[in-house]
């Protein structure tokens, strides 16, 4: 992560944050644990994050093992989606509208911005439902108006459920620079919607997205 968020710096604040005395000190740290020899297994949420432990780290490969996370698929159930999507597309106001949904926080890291300019080049009828908390929102609200696509975005900030937000979404995007493994786009999977997702994020990998 320190890799991907370092290399869209300029150089200076490149150098600057490789010699920043918390990345020194934590990067040793990691280094301490993984190397131990007293670890016995490192268990990763994704083959994305076993690649990246492999890579840095002297670790023999049979002892990095991968366990992928899982959703509540009682709770995020393709079903409500059928039943609800109507009604909450009305009380929403989206009438026929293609509806993209992206869901989190930290949302430059997840890919905001991509999402706008991507938005604003689509040439679909769309609304964009932006989901979480952020305190740069104002910003991101200033982006999507400097691309002449703020009309058709809302930033609803956190919500308390995000399921009649799944249930009335047409596509989940969520083109993160750096996640582990991300549960959102399993939910989005389970509701039944298709989801755009970058190469960055452990999502990505073929079988993390299996819901079997």
């Amino acid at each position: 992560w320190a890799d991907r968020k370092l290399r869209a710096m300029p150089w200076w604040r490149r150098l600057l944050g490789r010699l920043a005395p918390q990345q020194l000190y934590t990067l040793r740290a990691e280094r301490r644990l993984f190397e131990s020899k007293a670890l016995r297994a490192v268990v990763c949420v994704s083959q994305t994050v076993r690649r990246d432990v492999l890579r840095h780290f002297a670790l023999p490969q049979e002892r990095v093992h991968v366990v992928y996370n899982g959703i509540d698929l009682v709770r995020f159930a393709y079903r409500f989606r059928t039943l609800h999507r109507g009604r909450l597309r009305n009380e929403m106001g989206l009438g026929d509208k293609t509806v993209l949904l992206f869901v989190g926080g930290g949302m430059r890291n997840k890919g905001i911005f991509e999402t706008l300019a991507a938005a604003s080049r689509c040439g679909l009828d769309f609304e964009l439902l932006v989901v979480g908390k952020d305190k740069r929102l104002d910003a991101f609200r200033g982006a999507a108006e400097t691309m002449g696509i703020s009309q058709r975005c809302r930033f609803v900030g956190p919500q308390p459920d995000v399921l009649p937000f799944y249930a009335v979404a047409d596509i989940f995007v969520l083109p993160s620079h750096f996640e582990t493994f991300g549960l959102v786009y399993l939910e989005a999977l389970a509701m039944g919607i298709p989801i755009l997702v970058s190469k960055a994020a452990g999502a990505a990998d073929r079988k993390s997205t299996r819901l079997n």
